[in-house]
């Protein structure tokens, strides 16, 4: 096995493990509660009622390559549709296109934002991504550490980012 082979099995058992996690800490236990450790706190609970949905989101967005990967959340972070873009390198990404089965390296955006301003970052990775079609699917952050909620509270507009024109 060469040396580029071993690491491109490297990056696939690190972007599985990190996907696991993702899985463990955003789903459910058998009993249906969500795991917890010290320190987290159900983001439905935050100075809100506990039947509305959390007003976090983490959002994953698959970019060509690192140019548009570091535009995208240079961009997100600086009109703070964004408290923080993670840049996850090493995909491989298999889906049909105009009838095709296609192959392509691709990295992954990890987004963690406000659901008030999803509807802003899609016409943002909009009118901003190469693809016809840009990948942008999201879900709830239903808990996490208090100060991390605060901080992405802290980092990101108040608003819907209607504001944001780019």
């Amino acid at each position: 096995m060469t040396y580029s082979q071993e690491r491109s099995i490297a990056k696939l058992v690190a972007i599985g493990l990190f996907l696991s996690v993702l899985v463990y800490l955003f789903s459910p236990s058998a009993s249906g509660e969500m795991h917890h450790a010290k320190g987290f706190v159900r983001a439905s609970q935050r100075a809100f009622s506990s039947t509305k949905p959390s007003p976090y989101r983490v959002a994953w967005i698959t970019v060509p390559d690192r140019k548009v990967a570091d535009q995208l959340s240079e961009g997100l972070v600086q009109k703070r549709l964004a408290a923080c873009v993670s840049i996850v390198p090493g995909l491989v990404s298999t889906y049909t296109w105009k009838g095709k089965v296609e192959r392509d390296e691709e990295m992954l955006l990890m987004v963690k934002t406000r659901a008030s301003l999803m509807n802003s970052l899609i016409d943002f990775v909009q009118k901003n991504h190469p693809y016809d079609s840009p990948e942008v699917i999201a879900t709830e952050i239903s808990e996490g550490r208090k100060e991390y909620l605060d901080w992405i509270d802290e980092n990101t507009l108040e608003g819907g980012g209607d504001e944001v024109m780019e």
